[in-house]
């Protein structure tokens, strides 16, 4: 299915700037114009990126586990606490992923590897603390309460509202950051960590 969904796409991207010819050659007479277009790219696309997410989660997380085995590092099996110097560890490694990322992008010429390098070091850290915590298995249940919570944050019109943007302002919070509208809803964990 993927493969079929990927055909579509590549043939759709050939036509793009010129959605007549397609509209006349093939079977996308509902297309009107190019906007239509693009959308029908991102929807395929989307699909794609869905039906391989499923495996790649499950894949990144298994692979995480099994570098804590080889390397003898705790996984918990129910959601808990940890030592305070293992938090410290975690904490360290994070700061200086964190750092590596600042440095790389205040280059005047960056780096796209070492950008993405941080980026990744702080993705297996954090799926560390997750698996040491023992949270790993339920880091999709999770994220998606935090997805939930966040998209609630969006105002009645279904519009973010960004400090410092379109009259809104909140000196407590830093300028571009999305503030909570009337909407919005904590995330509720108590389900999920039992």
């Amino acid at each position: 299915m993927i493969k079929e969904l990927e055909k579509q796409i590549e043939l759709l991207n050939k036509y793009l700037g010129s959605y007549k010819k397609l509209r006349d050659d093939g079977d996308y007479s509902q297309l009107s114009n190019e906007v239509d277009l693009v959308n029908k790219i991102f929807g395929l696309k989307e699909r794609v990126f869905y039906l391989r997410e499923v495996n790649v989660i499950d894949n990144i997380i298994l692979k995480r586990l099994r570098f804590n085995k080889a390397f003898n590092l705790p996984v918990s099996e129910k959601p808990t606490s940890i030592s305070l110097d293992r938090a410290e560890l975690q904490f360290d490694m994070m700061k200086e992923e964190l750092e590596e990322y600042q440095l790389a992008q205040s280059r005047e010429k960056k780096s796209i590897t070492e950008i993405a390098d941080s980026l990744i070091d702080m993705q297996e850290i954090l799926l560390g603390m997750f698996a040491e915590h023992g949270m790993i298995f339920k880091l999709e249940e999770l994220y998606n309460e935090v997805h939930r919570s966040n998209m609630s944050k969006l105002d009645n019109n279904g519009k973010p509202l960004i400090n410092g943007k379109n009259g809104v302002f909140d000196e407590t919070r830093p300028l571009g950051k999305v503030i909570k509208s009337k909407n919005f809803s904590e995330p509720n964990f108590t389900e999920i960590l039992k």
